[in-house]
């Protein structure tokens, strides 16, 4: 007999940062359980940037984005 899996996919959230090179606003989508530091390029100028992320006691991120290399 075959059984039922269930998924519960969160859904992801989207804040807006500034480019720290073209300082353009670039939404940007992560994951909810997203925390720490990873390295993302701007969607505009395609620069790396060095995003960390941490979470407020509600959940919601607190994001700060700065350049990966000068």
């Amino acid at each position: 007999m075959g059984g039922l899996a269930i998924a519960i996919v969160s859904p992801m959230e989207f804040v807006t940062v500034t480019c720290p090179y073209c300082f353009e606003s670039v939404e940007m989508e992560l994951d909810p359980m997203t925390e720490g530091e990873l390295v993302h390029d701007c969607a505009v100028c395609c620069n790396p940037w060095r995003v960390r992320v941490r979470r407020r006691r509600s959940g919601r991120p607190v994001v700060d984005v700065e350049r990966a290399q000068d």
